[in-house]
């Protein structure tokens, strides 16, 4: 099984509350929240080993909320607190 983890060096592998997001499907919201599933295995690609750990995000779209995979989502750094 494919493991994931948390943090390189101390440091987490995902946005922060407040950054811009965009999802696979092109929609752009901010991150309301963001929190670490250890014991969550997927079977995304049934040619592929189950993978393990993953990071569900919370994104706010204006006006209503939705859950994602880190994985599933691009985005950027808030910078000076706009977007």
């Amino acid at each position: 099984m494919k493991q994931y983890w948390p943090a390189i060096a101390g440091t987490p592998v995902t946005f922060q509350p407040g950054d811009k997001v965009i999802t696979r499907g092109g929609k752009v919201g901010k991150v309301l929240k963001s929190s670490w599933k250890h014991d969550l295995v997927l079977y995304r690609d049934p040619k592929k080993e189950p993978e393990k750990g993953f990071f569900i995000v919370t994104v706010d779209f204006g006006g209503y909320k939705s859950d994602f995979l880190r994985h599933d989502l691009s985005g950027q750094r808030l910078v000076g607190g706009f977007w």
